[in-house]
Parts: structure tokens; C-alpha cells; sequence
């Protein structure tokens, strides 16, 4: 078994992490000393064997060799690695005759450069060294885009970004090898890293092109970042009570701010989405969320004089507004029959703009023969003609010619709480018919080679969380594009890649995850760009989890198991199916957690890529394990909330 032992100063807390030797105080490393000292941290890794011998292994020249850092790898060959403040890395091998012998090293630290995608360097709390034999490594907790040497460019994970993002950094110590880990569990080998360095395209954050131009997706993508505000504002309605508007804006000098926008006044008695907003409504709160091409300027009351500006250099994309009340309609003979909806994505509304009435002739009823009116509880569409049919989205929800007994309606009206449209008629009967809106809309070519919208009988949908929706495409779908909200482009197949066998669409975080057999793109909604930027993440093979069969042998979950799926920082989710009670836990080989006969099975894991993080959700409770620099250690949290 491998031993790695692991020796660090103490930072100076008036200098950071910096430990200048003119700054620090000079001790005397013993390896035999396992004891805790407030002058140096100690970690073991496995198992711990203890150094034997009294004589001085190695001693600095000079305070530029003074070290911060020592490595200790003690397995069936012994070495060390000395981390100098200036110069090479020292590495020390135990010889036959116990001696250590000193080798020389062409690697120094201080020229080794390594960015993540803001151009930042990487902080040290966000990698963390292994030591096995020579090789010395670099395990990354954070998303590597670029390394650099000496000034020059070795890695760019825009010229590989099918590959993912690099796991980890290798030196072979005695060769010079240099060695980058990628996520996908391929290897990029180098030589000798001073003198074969690796063909690099180009830089992407030196000349602020996109890091993320995958062969799927060809979007723009800056690294600023909006200034966001958060306005507070007071509406007075009738009787003293008041309205609660909070105002999300941006920054209008932005680069990704549309400076083009066309400004909209939002009626905040409007219940209904249109072409220019999207809302959301559910008791006493409503949301309002700008459409591409659009910014809020202000809050306008149409019954009421008492509009409120927004300023023009923050225009708004989205508003919110809360009742401190609850008014029951005074119209009676529209039925009100409130519930709260705790899924917000199910509480988005209709677009009213999308609507198309029929009446005699299958001709389009004009606006002259219909009369419009709402409140912040009902949308009313009275007719003054006979409705034929009603079409919404291009598909037909409602035909006279289906059910001739009731006659024509006189009108149709939507509430708050749902999306039923209420088909009235004279007799006072009410025909409810439900409005199903596509939050993204997913296109196939048939075999014709036109493009066509994917159908809801190709597909199996299911909602894995609130503000979540699953789906499943049926075996031979092939879908070839996405839209959202009909305006925004998200992603479209290249001819030659493989096809997704799932989406999930999250309304919380504007993201959309495109399952594929071994990997997941996840795209993520910019704020205020509304441009999709695309990410590509690995599954992992070495996450393994294991149930029972009916003979008590173990057997390794697959997806007829779970459903899974990955956010756009790196996070997989393993939902397990009903009925099925996972017993074990295994990362890399190592076994994490066995499921207790006293504790409830769980029915759900989560893995963030990058914080080595592992979480499983039980009834009841979690286990949260999390591994810090190659130590896993697990601990009870809750009690858990299940998911709406």
C-alpha cells in the first residue's frame, strides 16, 4: 500500500501565504514526529509508517532554499520532495545502504502559471499535490483553463474542449515527462516540457474569444461580469394597501446589455405572459421576465395614475411584485377556487400573444369583435361573434364542432393559480380546457430533410425537482436543435456527432443539460445576454454505486437504475428509482459508504466534480463526504427537505 505523508508551515497570518523567509521562523523538520505543532501542519494519507533513522536527510545552503513544503512518499521505494522558496524542486531517494541520495530536477514552481476561465491564477486552496514515487502531481478543485511555463503556453482547454477540463498535472521528476489528466480519462504526454512544448491554437484569454466554441455551439461569450442592482419599490392601490416591486437591473454600459432594447412599461395587474415579457404567477406573488430583445423602463398601472420610472442607465430584465394582501374577486360569476403552485416553473403562464381565435369559415376573429379585460386576478376575453375554434402555439386546444350542446361561447377567461382556460356559455356552464406551455421547444429533420418540432408523444417527461423538467427521448428520436422561449438559440447538432438521449431543462438556473452516453453538455442562460455558453463534462467511471440481488450478490447500478443529470458547475445527480436500495458506495476504488441495516436506504446522490464532494440523500437526513487534499471523511447533516 502507498504511504503519503505530508508536511506544510503554518501560513504567517500578517503575510498570508507568501512565507518569506526573512518573515518566517526556522525550524527543524523531524520525520519520526507525528505529534501536531503550530509551527507546521502534518497530513497522512493511508496508512502512516514511521521513518526510522536519526541522521540529517537533507539541510538548506541558504535561506533561498529554506522549504515551505514537504512531500513524503514511503511505499516499497522511498523518496522526497522538497519545495525550495527559489530554484528547482529537490528530490531525495533512499538508497540500499539507507543514505539519501539528491537528485536534480528541472522543474521549478515559480515558472508554472496555472489560469481559470476569469484569467485569475489558481489559488493554492484549489489544487493539492500526490506524490507516487517521482511522479509528482497536481490535482485540480477548480476548472483549469490555461498553464503556462516559463512564459509559454503548454495547455488551452479551448483547443480541447471535447476532452473536458484537466483532472490533473503529472512530472515525472527524474525524465522531465509532463503529463495532463483530462476528465474524459485521456492523456496528453509531453517529453520533456522545456524543450517539446504542445501546439497551442491560440489563447483564448488573451485575445477574449470563447472558450467554450465547441463543435455544437458557436456563441460569444465575454468574461465581464454585469454589475446587477436590486430596486425597491411602493405602489399605492385603492384602500391604503400596497404593492411590493422589486426591480432586477443591469448595468446599461454592460457589453452584453442589448443597447438596441426596446423599452416596455409593465401593467403589474397583468396575469398573462406576452411577446415581451414572461410571467409567472402563484398567490400573491408575480414574476415578470424580460424577452430577448426587450428591457423593463418602468411599472405602469392602467386603472391608476401612479406609474413608476425605472432610470434609463439600468434597464430592468426582471420584476417582482408581492402583495401584502389578499382580495377576493368581486366579478362572482367568474369561478376563483385558489391553491398554491410550489413548482415555479409550472406557474409560468401562457402567452396571450400566441392565442389565435377562429369563428365562421375558419376565418381569424379580429380584435373589433372581441373586448379585453383583466385585473391581477383574471384575464377576460369576451366575443361578440360565434367562436369557432381556438388555436394556441399552433396547436388546437378547443372546436366548437367537438360538442355542439352548450352552443358558442360567450367568452373565455384565465385566473392567476393555473393555466386552464375557462370556456364560458350561456347556460353558465364552464369547459376547462388546460394550456400546455413548452418552456423549450426541441426540433428534429424528418425524412425529408425538413426541420420539425419534436411532438410530446416522442418523448417522456417527468419532473426530477421543482423548476425541473426530464426528458426522455424515445428510442430512433434524433433531436438536431433547441430553442428557449422561441427567441434564444441554444444548441443545434453537427453532423457526425452523437444525438443526446436526454434533456433537462432547469428553470431556476436557466441551464440545459444534453445527456449523452459518456459525457453531458450543460448550457447556462446568460443574465442579461440571454446567450447560452456551453460546458462539457465527463461521467464519471470511478463513481460507482452498488445494490443487492435476490441472492445477496452485489451488482453495480446502471441507468435502468437512476436518472442522472449535471449542472453547468460541474455537480452530477443520480436519482434512484423506486424501489431500488443501493447498499454501497465506491470512489476510485475506494469504498466511501455501506448502508447500515438501522439507517433508510437513499434515494438520491450528488457528486460535485471539482470540490470532491459526495452527498447521499436519505429520508430523514445526509451523508455529506468530502475529501480534502486525498482524505475522504463522511459526517451526518439534516434533517433533509425533500424537493417539491
Amino acid at each position: 500500500m502507498v504511504k503519503n505523508n505530508i508536511c506544510k508551515l503554518t501560513a504567517d497570518k500578517k503575510n498570508g501565504d507568501s512565507y518569506d523567509p526573512d518573515d518566517c521562523d526556522l525550524i527543524v523538520l523531524d520525520l519520526n514526529n507525528e505529534e501536531k505543532n503550530d509551527k507546521y501542519t502534518y497530513l497522512k494519507r493511508n496508512d502512516y509508517k514511521e521513518y526510522s533513522g536519526n541522521s540529517f536527510v537533507w539541510e538548506s545552503s541558504s535561506k533561498n532554499d529554506f522549504t515551505f513544503l514537504t512531500l513524503f512518499y514511503d511505499g516499497d521505494e522511498k523518496y522526497i520532495v522538497i519545495f525550495p522558496y527559489v530554484g528547482n524542486l529537490i528530490l531525495l531517494r533512499k538508497s540500499d545502504n539507507g543514505s539519501w541520495i539528491n537528485l536534480k530536477t528541472n522543474l521549478n514552481l515559480r515558472k508554472l502559471k496555472i489560469c481559470i476561465n476569469n484569467g485569475n491564477l489558481l489559488s493554492f486552496g484549489y489544487y493539492y499535490f500526490d506524490l507516487q514515487n517521482f511522479n509528482l502531481k497536481f490535482i485540480f478543485l477548480h476548472f483549469c483553463e490555461v498553464v503556462f511555463y516559463e512564459g509559454n503556453l503548454i495547455y488551452n482547454h479551448c483547443d480541447r474542449p471535447l476532452n473536458g477540463y484537466p483532472y490533473s498535472l503529472s512530472f515525472n521528476l527524474l525524465d522531465d515527462t509532463f503529463s495532463i489528466h483530462l476528465m474524459d480519462e485521456s492523456i496528453l504526454t509531453y517529453q520533456n516540457v522545456m524543450k517539446e512544448l504542445p501546439e497551442i491554437k491560440h489563447c483564448a484569454l488573451t485575445k477574449n474569444e470563447n472558450c467554450y466554441n465547441t463543435s455544437q455551439s458557436t456563441v460569444k461569450r465575454k468574461l465581464e461580469y454585469s454589475k446587477d442592482q436590486k430596486l425597491i419599490k411602493k405602489k399605492k392601490l385603492k384602500h391604503d394597501r400596497r404593492k411590493y416591486m422589486c426591480s432586477y437591473s443591469a448595468n446599461f454600459y454592460d457589453p452584453k446589455i442589448d443597447v438596441n432594447a426596446e423599452i416596455v412599461f409593465l401593467d403589474s395587474n397583468m396575469i398573462m405572459s406576452t411577446d415581451k415579457f414572461v410571467a409567472y404567477c402563484s398567490g400573491s406573488y408575480r414574476d415578470y421576465l424580460i424577452r430577448k430583445g426587450f428591457a423593463f423602463g418602468g411599472v405602469d398601472e392602467s386603472s391608476e395614475d401612479c406609474g413608476i420610472p425605472f432610470d434609463e442607465e439600468y434597464p430592468s430584465y426582471q420584476i417582482t411584485v408581492t402583495r401584502s394582501f389578499y382580495e377576493l374577486p368581486e366579478n362572482r360569476d367568474l369561478e376563483y377556487k385558489p391553491r398554491s403552485n410550489p413548482d415555479y416553473l409550472g406557474s409560468m403562464k401562457p402567452d396571450i400573444t400566441k392565442f389565435k381565435f377562429y369563428g365562421n369559415d375558419d376565418i381569424e376573429i379580429k380584435s373589433d369583435d372581441m373586448e379585453v379585460c383583466y385585473d391581477d386576478l383574471f384575464y377576460v376575453i369576451k366575443f361578440k361573434t360565434e367562436l369557432h375554434r381556438v388555436v394556441y402555439d399552433g396547436k388546437e386546444y378547443w372546436n366548437y364542432n367537438n360538442n355542439k350542446n352548450n352552443g358558442f361561447p360567450i367568452k373565455i377567461y384565465f385566473t392567476d393559480y393555473n393555466n386552464d382556460m375557462n370556456v364560458c356559455f350561456n347556460d353558465g356552464k364552464i369547459e376547462k380546457v388546460k394550456i400546455k406551455v413548452l418552456y423549450i421547444k426541441m426540433f428534429k429533420t424528418d425524412e425529408f430533410g425538413n426541420r420539425v418540432m419534436i411532438t410530446d408523444k416522442e418523448y417522456k417527461v417527468s419532473r426530477p425537482e421543482k423548476d425541473k423538467r426530464l426528458y426522455k427521448l424515445k428510442e430512433g428520436v434524433k433531436c438536431t436543435e433547441i430553442w428557449h422561449d422561441d427567441r434564444e438559440f441554444v444548441w443545434k447538432h453537427k453532423e457526425g456527432d452523437p444525438y443526446p438521449i436526454s434533456i433537462v431543462y432547469d428553470n431556476h438556473l436557466f441551464s440545459i443539460s444534453l445527456r449523452y452516453d459518456s459525457y453531458f453538455i450543460v448550457l447556462l442562460r446568460g443574465l442579461c445576454s440571454m446567450i447560452w455558453n456551453p460546458k462539457i463534462y465527463y461521467i464519471p467511471k470511478y463513481f460507482k454505486l452498488y445494490k443487492l440481488d435476490k441472492n445477496g450478490n452485489k451488482l453495480e447500478l446502471n441507468d435502468k437504475d437512476y436518472d442522472s443529470n449535471c449542472t453547468h458547475f460541474g455537480r452530477f445527480t443520480y436519482d434512484l428509482k423506486k424501489k431500488v436500495e443501493c447498499v454501497e458506495l465506491k470512489f476510485k476504488g475506494e469504498t466511501l459508504w455501506k448502508h447500515e441495516q438501522s439507517q433508510p436506504y437513499p434515494h438520491s446522490f450528488g457528486y460535485s466534480a471539482y470540490h470532491e464532494t459526495i452527498t447521499a440523500f436519505c429520508e430523514g437526513f445526509n451523508i455529506r463526504m468530502v475529501c480534502t487534499k486525498g482524505i475522504w471523511n463522511s459526517y451526518l447533516v439534516g434533517p433533509y427537505i425533500p424537493v417539491c
